[in-house]
């Protein structure tokens, strides 16, 4: 091994990376878990190396001394890599504390993150909410109550086929922090909807000869996410950022998809929308809402062709539960298509 490799490895945790594992870390991951441990101020947290994309789509910058949004490389690396203290550490290195082992039920709490071989998005993005607990000794137990409420309350919402209320908030929602999909209920009750409540984004599908499926961690690789050939994850995430969201729902990443892969996956999906696809509304009314008017993270175009294409967002049925007066076009500049003369 290298010596700089054997250097940064050596001071990614406060002891080093259990065992061998750490080989199985690439020197780019190895790097960038560095980086962000040891830059503090206008660190590039995320970049998409596109040349030829907005500027607010290629690349994201944390505010000076803010690390609260973590590189995806970061998201990706597996707990048990990482280790107890290593999970520990970057935790609190994200989140500007200095809690220790030492803390009633902490050992327990990470161990068992280790054991769901979670990896640190999924560990992080579960634990910011309640971070910054007073009572760790039942930390898992609230976690736990709250997760069964969430679930009888949408067996309540759904009896016999029937929808009881239509203001269920949705399921899941996309962390920007973490950069993973988490369940609803891991927020405190007033991030949950309202103005203090994730973003919503709005987008017209496009004809299927023109989407991809993609498989990401950002939501556990569940469900292929369909998005434009031309849209990238990456890019809405940082676009989304800059826009100042932290948590957003988007329906290809949060509601479940077609294509889960067995028909176990197929028969939840198909459970799951007898609810949520006739309470998706509920999710649009006061938030803040970011139209994308030409397709999921495509650029900004309103020719003749797109305004007389069927599956234009303003010529579907579906986007009107969608509008709202809280909404941000998005990648709309002062010299795009909705400023230019007559």
């Amino acid at each position: 091994m290298s010596t700089w490799r054997t250097c940064i490895r050596n001071n990614l945790c406060r002891k080093e990376l259990p065992g061998d594992d750490s080989d199985r870390l690439t020197d780019e991951t190895l790097l960038e878990l560095h980086k962000f441990k040891t830059c503090n101020e206008g660190t590039v947290i995320t970049k998409t190396g596109d040349t030829e994309v907005l500027p607010q789509q290629n690349t994201y910058t944390a505010p000076p001394g803010v690390k609260l949004v973590i590189p995806s490389l970061l998201a990706n690396t597996s707990c048990a890599i990482l280790g107890i203290e290593g999970l520990l550490d970057y935790l609190n290195c994200a989140l500007g504390t200095s809690y220790t082992l030492e803390i009633p039920s902490m050992t327990s709490l990470l161990e068992a993150c280790i054991t769901k071989k979670y990896d640190f998005g999924t560990v992080y993005g579960r634990l910011r909410a309640r971070w910054f607990n007073e009572n760790w000794t039942i930390i898992q137990d609230t976690l736990q109550k709250d997760k069964t409420n969430d679930r009888d309350m949408r067996k309540k919402a759904l009896v016999g086929g029937r929808i009881n209320d239509l203001h269920i908030n949705p399921r899941r929602v996309w962390d920007l922090y973490s950069n993973r999909v988490i369940p609803l209920w891991i927020l405190h009750p007033e991030r949950q909807e309202g103005p203090n409540g994730p973003w919503a984004v709005s987008h017209a599908w496009m004809a299927i000869e023109r989407r991809q499926s993609v498989w990401t961690p950002i939501n556990g690789y569940k469900w292929p996410i369909p998005i434009p050939k031309d849209a990238n994850l990456d890019r809405i995430r940082n676009e989304m950022l800059n826009l100042g969201a932290e948590y957003v729902w988007l329906d290809v990443l949060c509601l479940r998809q077609r294509g889960g892969g067995s028909w176990c996956r197929e028969l939840l999906r198909a459970n799951e929308w007898k609810l949520d696809v006739a309470t998706i509304g509920h999710m649009y009314q006061g938030a803040k809402v970011v139209y994308n008017l030409s397709g999921l993270g495509r650029p900004l175009g309103l020719d003749a062709a797109d305004l007389h294409n069927p599956r234009c967002w303003f010529r579907r049925a579906w986007t009107l539960q969608e509008t709202s007066a809280n909404h941000i076009i998005a990648r709309d500049t002062e010299d795009g298509p909705l400023h230019a003369e007559p």
